[in-house]
């Protein structure tokens, strides 16, 4: 598909409607259940298969933030100790978010 923008720039890739409005969805409806589980522990995997453990710490219109435990995947070292990390992830790239008890 060849396009013309503005100014003669020419779009290489546009999304389908159905699928812009299917993220957006994806995404109120995750970034709601995280809200809802603020401050929770929780496991989360991402549409690529990766997983993390941790504290839902925040929740903007975008992204979560999952606090992890001190020396995780390599925290920021401080001398002999680790300190908490946060990992920012994609609400739209969530799959599983499970409620650790």
């Amino acid at each position: 598909m060849k396009m013309v923008g503005q100014s003669g720039q020419q779009v290489v890739y546009q999304a389908d409607q159905g699928l812009s409005a299917a993220i957006q969805h994806h995404k109120k409806q995750v970034g709601d259940i995280c809200r809802q589980y603020l401050h929770r522990p929780v496991q989360v995997q991402t549409i690529d298969g990766h997983s993390f453990e941790g504290t839902i710490a925040h929740v903007d219109g975008d992204r979560m933030y999952l606090q992890v435990p001190q020396g995780y995947g390599g925290g920021t070292r401080f001398g002999s100790y680790y300190s908490n990390m946060i990992l920012t992830l994609v609400l739209f790239e969530l799959l599983v978010i499970t409620l650790l008890i």
